[in-house]
């Protein structure tokens, strides 16, 4: 999404006024990392929003047609969501200077793509201390995990091994032990995710033959109401 970069406002006076300019307090910067990983009201939506619209990202990107998959599963750990796209994947490069960057985005000059702020590889981390991440860029498969540090967020590449998969990303986020965590995962993707076309749910309870209907101004989805 192209992004206006000058909002300054234009102020003409013939009185010339004494002022300073608002920054950020050094020595409060552990409050400023507080409020960049926890921005939104609806954390669980915000997961399954952002993450998912990185997916749809990569794929306009890569200009592939494939399903973006999206599964609430269990394994050994416990339950979890996950989404996985298979479009660019994220090279060393690209994982240290956008996704690990707040405000930071490679989608800043286009209206082909959703993001532009450089918060939503970040998202998972309103939700939990931990978001693994699995990338597969040129022959490569990386595994990461994304943690929120001691006082800023942390990438930590944990493997590096060589693959003929082809490339893409997948994310995975546990889902904390409550009884009805699972139920709202399942919920927020009915709700975030009605109007994205094109994704193959798996475990979500949701029909993979579902149809949107659209106008000129309208869309709808009979299947997730």
């Amino acid at each position: 999404m192209i992004i206006q970069k000058d909002k300054q406002i234009s102020y003409d006076s013939n009185t010339e006024f004494e002022g300073i300019e608002a920054e950020v307090s050094a020595e409060d910067m552990h409050k400023f990392w507080d409020l960049l990983q926890d921005p939104y009201k609806n954390p669980i939506g915000a997961v399954v929003r952002e993450y998912v619209s990185n997916c749809f990202d990569s794929h306009a990107e890569a200009n592939v047609s494939d399903a973006v998959h999206v599964k609430i599963g269990k394994d050994e750990t416990g339950h979890y969501w996950s989404c996985e796209d298979f479009g660019v994947g994220l090279s060393p490069e690209r994982m240290k200077n956008v996704f690990l960057k707040y405000l930071k985005s490679t989608k800043e000059n286009t209206n082909n793509q959703i993001g532009a702020f450089g918060m939503s590889s970040k998202s998972g981390l309103a939700y939990t201390d931990v978001v693994h991440i699995r990338t597969r860029y040129e022959g490569i498969e990386y595994t990461y995990m994304l943690r929120k540090g001691e006082k800023n967020p942390r990438l930590d590449k944990l493997f590096e091994t060589e693959t003929e998969e082809r490339n893409g990303t997948l994310i995975k986020i546990y889902i904390k032990d409550h009884s009805n965590e699972v139920r709202r995962f399942r919920r927020e993707c009915l709700k975030q995710l009605c109007y994205f076309d094109n994704i193959y749910f798996e475990e979500c309870d949701i029909d993979n033959n579902y149809k949107i209907y659209e106008g000129k101004n309208w869309k709808y989805n009979p299947s997730m109401q």
